[in-house]
């Protein structure tokens, strides 16, 4: 019996665990798409407003000002994928993977045992 309550017992603990990753793989997910949606904002909006006033102001070229608003984007983007990237370990996913190898492994040795107690009984019994 003591096995199957441990076998119960990691069974729920890979639920959570398995929910856990999955929520934490959606939010991660979210953060990907909002860094692709600013991305390409950043480089509508920067590009449109930017060039007409580096042109303006400061005289420059058009190659020259879309080339180092590429650069700005390109430097947002990448702070945004690096923070969709991050990966923190989740204390509710590690202490229910933690529980779930505790309930397994005890759940094994109580299963060897009993099959060894129970051979051993067989084995008894056949002789009587």
């Amino acid at each position: 019996m003591r096995a199957l309550a441990l076998s119960r017992i990691a069974a729920e603990a890979e639920l959570i665990l398995i929910g856990r990753l999955l929520r934490q793989a959606v939010v991660r997910a979210v953060m990907g798409v909002a860094a692709a949606i600013f991305a390409v904002a950043a480089l509508i909006m920067l590009h449109i407003e930017a060039v007409a006033a580096l042109e303006r102001f400061y005289g420059w070229q058009p190659v020259t000002a879309y080339g180092v608003l590429l650069a700005v984007d390109a430097c947002i983007a990448v702070f945004f994928a690096l923070i969709a990237m991050r990966e923190a370990p989740d204390p509710v996913a590690v202490e229910a993977r933690r529980l779930r190898d505790e309930a397994l492994r005890d759940a094994r040795a109580d299963l060897s045992l009993t099959t060894l107690w129970l051979r051993l009984l067989r084995q008894a019994a056949a002789k009587w």
